[in-house]
């Protein structure tokens, strides 16, 4: 009986052994395989895009993509920053684009959204804190989808979870987008798009479980709102929560 039992053990590490080391190798294939993208990239993004000819500056543009998506940033003119939702505590503050990359454009993506594809989110407002809900400042859940978070690659995800306008009296002027649940993922990226200009507003890589990337200074904007990740894709549940509504004074 001992020498059954110590063979099954035996078996059972040896088989938590190749899949740690399966994992590794797609871990480090995968960061091969960025790596080997930003060197590439590093090799056009900074030649001059004013007199480079049309298809050269095409690869000029998609090598400064692939280095802004390898970055967290928030566009300048608005705030960003990550929060431990279950605490409140404030993680981490973004940095604007243009301190990162001075006297590049924003990404924009080609793809403008027609209006039919928003969510409606008017009947599905609902309280997620316990804060006074009589002040405007008390987020709101605005929406909370299943989603399958697909790998990401090293530019812009072009594929929004969700696309609405958002309501300044009804939904605030700040909006936060996080993950509830992941199924397989052991993080998210989350970015945020004008889907009426396809102008890319922000941008943070690997959050964890109710970790949110909140943003600032949007009410009135079509938002589209992607998710993606750097692990093992698979579903997530994405919450999106609405705060700082404006006070009709009448």
């Amino acid at each position: 009986m001992k020498k059954l039992i110590s063979s099954f053990l035996s078996a059972l590490l040896l088989i938590t052994s190749v899949t740690c080391l399966a994992a590794d190798d797609t871990s480090s294939a995968f960061n091969a395989e960025t790596n080997e993208a930003l060197a590439e990239a590093e090799q056009y993004a900074y030649l001059d895009l004013d007199t480079a000819t049309p298809a050269l500056q095409e690869k000029i543009l998609d090598a400064r993509n692939t280095i802004i998506f390898s970055k967290d940033w928030v566009a300048d003119g608005y705030e960003a920053y990550v929060e431990d939702v279950t605490t409140g505590e404030i993680l981490e503050v973004l940095p604007s684009f243009s301190e990162l990359f001075p006297d590049w454009d924003l990404p924009v993506d080609d793809t403008v959204l027609p209006t039919s594809s928003e969510a409606n989110l008017s009947e599905t407002s609902s309280p997620v804190t316990s804060v006074d809900l009589t002040s405007s400042s008390a987020w709101l859940r605005l929406a909370s989808k299943n989603y399958y978070l697909p790998a990401a690659s090293n530019s812009q995800d072009a594929s929004p979870f969700i696309t609405f306008t958002v309501d300044s009296f009804e939904m605030g002027t700040s909006i936060r987008s996080y993950a509830t649940s992941l199924t397989s993922s052991e993080t998210c990226n989350i970015g945020y798009k004008n889907a009426s200009t396809g102008e890319s507003l922000g941008f943070r890589r690997y959050l964890a479980k109710n970790e949110s990337i909140t943003i600032n200074n949007v009410g009135g904007m079509r938002l589209a709102i992607r998710a993606s990740t750097y692990s093992t894709p698979g579903y997530a549940t994405m919450a999106v929560d609405g705060a700082n509504r404006i006070v009709s004074v009448r």
